[in-house]
């Protein structure tokens, strides 16, 4: 493949910026590029699948690479926009059947061990609040959730499950409400957005309730510091997924050729170790 003269700009698709996730996410590569001579070009969809096929295009004509954490459940939503002659990295998130390289979360593990660890402890009716039930990092945790509740003697219960759009619409107090009453006392929040809003409002909940609900919450493995107000996490690595998409993202610009690899990066189970003061990035 002939080589296209360089402009030293990397296209980033997000579906939006109002997460920590994001926010930490294009500090880190826009210093990780900017030491390596590129700049980072951010665009926002708005979970527009539509959105994402323009800024596709647009950034196939314009960038020198693309990382894009989609929204589209099957690549073949995508495929007639992704641009040929430069790399396209899809993180976080694999739509079903792309070809490209993906440097995605594996938090099936971290998920079983939370579950069985706090049903051992007595927190052992367990509700599961999750965002889009479509995506691939929705129906990982699903699934280890599953599995976990059906190794436990309380047994799986499937409307201990909780889906919020992607739009983040699901009111925590309206959830742990409906929770309790199906008799849950505990709660895993499947993303840190979602464990930041349970535990604003488990805060006050747990002040005066007679059995106060235990959280299992989601935060980045740099996340560490202790005080009274901890709880259990799934430490997500998300530095290291930063790390390998700048590092996969130029070592694909100077060879195009080479063939696309899926790269899983394993989030770790943590017993009270994070602090909601330090909650970070997502």
């Amino acid at each position: 493949m002939a080589q296209r003269k360089p402009r030293r700009t990397i296209g980033l698709i997000l579906s939006n910026v109002t997460n920590d996730f994001s926010g930490y996410l294009i500090e880190q590569m826009e210093e990780l590029f900017t030491a390596n001579g590129y700049k980072l070009i951010i665009t926002t969809t708005n979970h527009s699948i539509d959105s994402e096929r323009e800024m596709l295009q647009m950034f196939g004509k314009t960038t020198d690479g693309i990382l894009i954490i989609s929204d589209a459940v099957s690549y073949s939503e995508l495929a007639d926009a992704i641009p040929r002659r430069i790399p396209v990295i899809f993180l976080n998130r694999k739509p079903a059947g792309c070809p490209h390289t993906c440097i995605i979360e594996n938090n099936y593990s971290a998920i079983y061990q939370a579950v069985l660890s706090n049903s051992a402890n007595g927190n052992d009716k367990i509700a599961l609040v999750c965002s889009n039930r479509e995506f691939s990092t929705t129906q990982e945790i699903v699934s280890a959730y599953r599995d976990a509740m059906n190794s436990t003697p309380i047994g799986f219960h499937e409307d201990w499950i909780y889906y919020t759009d992607t739009h983040m619409k699901g009111n925590p107090e309206t959830l742990l409400a409906d929770m309790i009453k199906r008799g849950c006392n505990t709660v895993l929040a499947g993303t840190q957005t979602l464990t930041r809003k349970f535990w604003d409002h488990m805060l006050i909940y747990n002040h005066d309730a007679r059995e106060p609900v235990v959280l299992i919450g989601f935060a980045n493995k740099d996340s560490h510091k202790q005080t009274i107000l901890s709880f259990d996490t799934i430490a997500q690595p998300l530095q290291e997924l930063i790390e390998l998409s700048v590092q996969q993202m130029l070592y694909l610009i100077n060879t195009p050729d080479k063939p696309a690899h899926e790269y899983l990066l394993k989030g770790s189970f943590r017993t009270h170790s994070i602090n909601i003061l330090y909650l970070d990035n997502k």
